[in-house]
Protein backbone atom coordinates (compact mmCIF):
# COMPACT_ATOMS: atom_id res chain seq x y z
CA UNK A 1 0.00 0.00 0.00
CA UNK A 2 1.08 3.72 -0.30
CA UNK A 3 0.36 6.58 1.34
CA UNK A 4 -0.66 9.94 0.48
CA UNK A 5 -1.44 9.78 -3.23
CA UNK A 6 -4.29 12.43 -5.11
CA UNK A 7 -7.10 10.83 -6.92
CA UNK A 8 -9.36 12.57 -8.58
CA UNK A 9 -13.45 11.59 -9.17
CA UNK A 10 -14.90 13.24 -11.88
CA UNK A 11 -18.54 12.29 -13.67
CA UNK A 12 -18.32 9.19 -15.51
CA UNK A 13 -21.03 8.41 -18.55
CA UNK A 14 -24.47 7.02 -18.07
CA UNK A 15 -26.14 5.21 -20.41
CA UNK A 16 -30.28 5.27 -21.02
CA UNK A 17 -32.33 1.93 -21.77
CA UNK A 18 -31.22 2.05 -25.38
CA UNK A 19 -27.68 2.53 -24.57
CA UNK A 20 -27.41 5.88 -25.57
CA UNK A 21 -25.15 8.24 -23.17
CA UNK A 22 -26.76 10.69 -21.30
CA UNK A 23 -25.08 13.64 -20.01
CA UNK A 24 -24.46 13.61 -16.92
CA UNK A 25 -24.06 15.73 -13.76
CA UNK A 26 -21.82 16.47 -10.58
CA UNK A 27 -18.25 18.06 -10.40
CA UNK A 28 -14.39 16.85 -10.57
CA UNK A 29 -12.78 17.47 -7.45
CA UNK A 30 -9.38 15.94 -6.30
CA UNK A 31 -9.39 13.55 -3.17
CA UNK A 32 -5.74 14.27 -1.45
CA UNK A 33 -3.90 11.85 1.11
CA UNK A 34 -5.45 8.85 0.15
CA UNK A 35 -3.65 4.91 0.35
CA UNK A 36 -4.33 2.70 -2.39
CA UNK A 37 -4.21 -0.84 -2.24
CA UNK A 38 -3.83 -3.28 -5.01
CA UNK A 39 -5.96 -5.89 -5.13
CA UNK A 40 -5.17 -7.77 -8.18
CA UNK A 41 -6.18 -8.72 -11.53
CA UNK A 42 -7.68 -11.40 -13.12
CA UNK A 43 -7.73 -12.76 -16.66
CA UNK A 44 -11.02 -12.57 -18.37
CA UNK A 45 -11.81 -14.50 -21.89
CA UNK A 46 -15.51 -13.58 -21.68
CA UNK A 47 -17.03 -12.38 -25.58
CA UNK A 48 -14.52 -14.03 -27.31
CA UNK A 49 -11.43 -12.33 -26.53
CA UNK A 50 -8.96 -12.13 -24.31
CA UNK A 51 -7.59 -9.22 -21.33
CA UNK A 52 -7.14 -8.64 -18.16
CA UNK A 53 -9.16 -6.86 -15.15
CA UNK A 54 -6.94 -5.25 -12.91
CA UNK A 55 -8.40 -4.08 -9.44
CA UNK A 56 -7.89 -1.03 -6.72
CA UNK A 57 -9.22 -0.20 -3.44
CA UNK A 58 -8.73 3.29 -2.04
CA UNK A 59 -9.37 4.21 1.24
CA UNK A 60 -10.25 8.07 1.26
CA UNK A 61 -9.70 10.51 4.77
CA UNK A 62 -12.21 12.75 5.80
CA UNK A 63 -15.27 13.39 4.00
CA UNK A 64 -15.34 14.48 0.75
CA UNK A 65 -16.42 17.25 -1.96
CA UNK A 66 -19.63 15.77 -2.91
CA UNK A 67 -21.12 11.76 -2.74
CA UNK A 68 -19.58 9.54 -4.92
CA UNK A 69 -21.36 7.87 -7.51
CA UNK A 70 -21.08 4.00 -9.10
CA UNK A 71 -21.64 6.10 -12.53
CA UNK A 72 -18.28 7.99 -11.53
CA UNK A 73 -14.90 7.37 -12.74
CA UNK A 74 -11.93 7.60 -10.34
CA UNK A 75 -8.03 9.07 -12.07
CA UNK A 76 -5.79 7.34 -9.63
CA UNK A 77 -2.04 6.38 -10.93
CA UNK A 78 -2.48 8.05 -14.27
CA UNK A 79 -5.52 5.57 -15.41
CA UNK A 80 -9.03 5.87 -15.48
CA UNK A 81 -10.52 3.69 -13.12
CA UNK A 82 -14.21 2.57 -13.47
CA UNK A 83 -16.01 2.36 -9.92
CA UNK A 84 -17.41 -0.92 -9.04
CA UNK A 85 -20.71 -0.32 -7.27
CA UNK A 86 -21.19 2.41 -4.24
CA UNK A 87 -18.44 3.27 -2.01
CA UNK A 88 -18.35 1.48 1.24
CA UNK A 89 -17.88 3.40 4.40
CA UNK A 90 -14.50 3.57 7.00
CA UNK A 91 -15.33 4.38 10.17
CA UNK A 92 -12.23 5.06 12.40
CA UNK A 93 -12.38 6.36 16.04
CA UNK A 94 -10.12 9.63 14.32
CA UNK A 95 -12.97 11.44 11.89
CA UNK A 96 -9.97 12.27 9.67
CA UNK A 97 -9.76 8.95 9.03
CA UNK A 98 -12.84 8.03 8.18
CA UNK A 99 -14.40 8.17 4.79
CA UNK A 100 -15.57 6.58 1.67
CA UNK A 101 -13.80 3.28 0.53
CA UNK A 102 -13.55 2.97 -3.44
CA UNK A 103 -13.26 -0.23 -5.22
CA UNK A 104 -12.47 0.53 -9.14
CA UNK A 105 -11.18 -2.27 -11.78
CA UNK A 106 -9.74 -0.95 -15.41
CA UNK A 107 -9.42 -3.58 -18.21
CA UNK A 108 -7.25 -4.02 -20.61
CA UNK A 109 -7.56 -5.97 -24.09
Amino acid sequence: MSDGETVRIRPGRKLDADQNPVATTGSEFDIEDCVIEPIGSEESKGYGRSGTVTRIRIYTPGPVARPILATDVVEARGKAWTIEGFPDDWADEDADLSGPVITAARGIG
